[in-house]
């Protein structure tokens, strides 16, 4: 009889252990799935030196001075742009290669923020100087993004550079802290989007159209 009860438990653990595999190992699959085209972004010093107020060896001597394109509004943007910029960046590189169609695993896409100016003052600028204002207060904003994008082998198969910026204030009517910014993200994703379409037909298309 001990035996038989022995056993008994023995099987329910082995269906206990078989039904919470097949419960993880989707989960595991899911997490590891790629969520997005974009495998890394990075930030130029003139950008880290804007965010953070600290200079580096590789800061620009301009950016060290303030006179390279400065925003006007002082002080740095705080580290908590950083990811703001990069959640911008991302989400309409996303959402205008996926109009694309193209397949989230099929190249490794690594973005740098090379330079980036607010068009109105950011909330650490604001508590740094109390004259700003964040309806008032505006900026000739922009940035500067470089792309680059490898194959599933790691060889590099397209590179491209946009840099956008703001003129003139006498059409500037935009109230988000990153407008002008968002533009320049905006012209990279649509020129990214184009130039690797016509990578992907050259790669995994024959003549005809028909996907290889």
């Amino acid at each position: 009889m001990d035996l038989l009860v022995k056993m008994c438990r023995l099987s329910k653990a082995w269906v206990a252990a078989v039904a919470l595999a097949v419960v993880i190992v989707p989960e595991q699959a899911a997490a590891q799935a790629p969520t997005s085209y974009v495998t890394e972004i990075t930030y130029g010093p003139a950008l880290e030196t804007r965010l953070t107020g600290k200079t580096t060896p590789d800061t620009p001597g301009n950016v060290r001075l303030r006179t390279f394109r400065d925003d006007g509004f002082g002080f740095d943007y705080g580290e908590d742009q950083r990811q703001i910029l990069a959640d911008l960046l991302r989400a309409r590189v996303d959402r205008t290669l996926a109009g694309r169609k193209i397949p989230l695993d099929r190249y490794r896409i690594v973005l740098d923020i090379r330079d980036a100016i607010p068009t109105r003052p950011t909330p650490h600028q604001l508590r740094k100087r109390p004259g700003l204002s964040s309806l008032s207060s505006i900026g000739l904003g922009g940035a500067e993004i470089v792309g680059r994008v490898y194959d599933q082998d790691g060889a590099l198969v397209l590179e491209l550079t946009e840099q956008e910026y703001e003129q003139t204030l006498v059409l500037q009517v935009d109230t988000t802290i990153w407008g002008d910014a968002i533009e320049a993200f905006d012209l990279f994703s649509r020129r990214l989007a184009k130039d690797l379409t016509k990578v992907d037909r050259k790669l995994y298309y024959n003549k005809a159209g028909q996907e290889l």
